[in-house]
């Protein structure tokens, strides 16, 4: 029964079925946009969901475990604590932010979500390298956190900025964007992009 239902269906009608269009997801073009690394925009994609299994998840679930966070030693190791409220990851978010030329705190997680979705909207060469310090920096306390979770070593937060100018050193090189503007130039000096 079942079979002869599917076989008369279109893939259309299916797909209408099961996706919700009401349902926008505004956040979407944060995380996928032309000069994306995959590998950021899934971390990315799965904090911005919530589906880490950070300790106060895994502790909820019944799982026997401290709940210090592996960054600062200091608090709950929750998803907004990690990403910025922890006081590593608030430091290397506001050096990424000094370094794009923004002079600002940093929020909570869902502030700073809220911010990123509204004012990353534009082509320039600074949404295009917040966009991609956005995940990079995503990326990067998520891999540290699971680093210092399963008894690797932490990289230092120098460490970690070096890391993030030479990936968009790599992902931005050969790119055409205007040289001549005061704010690209120095976003190149600051980001150390070379031609």
């Amino acid at each position: 029964m079942f079979l002869a239902i599917l076989r008369s269906a279109r893939t259309g009608d299916i797909w209408s079925e099961i996706t919700r269009r009401d349902c926008r997801i505004v956040w979407h073009k944060l995380i996928w946009f032309p000069l994306h690394v995959p590998k950021y925009a899934m971390v990315a994609w799965f904090a911005i969901l919530n589906r880490f299994a950070t300790k106060d998840r895994l502790r909820r679930m019944g799982t026997d475990m401290d709940s210090v966070c592996a960054l600062c030693a200091d608090a709950d190791k929750s998803k907004n604590h990690i990403f910025f409220e922890c006081a590593f990851s608030v430091r290397v978010w506001s050096v990424v932010l000094g370094l794009c030329g923004l002079d600002r705190s940093t929020l909570s997680w869902d502030q700073e979500l809220d911010w990123a979705v509204s004012c990353l909207k534009d082509k320039c060469l600074t949404v295009k390298l917040l966009k991609l310090a956005w995940n990079a920096f995503i990326y990067c306390i998520w891999e540290e956190c699971y680093m210092g979770l399963f008894g690797g070593s932490i990289r230092s937060q120098c460490d970690i900025f070096y890391s993030l100018k030479e990936i968009f050193g790599f992902i931005l090189y050969g790119r055409k964007f205007d040289r001549t503007d005061p704010t690209n130039a120095k976003l190149c000096i600051e980001w150390d992009l070379l031609d």
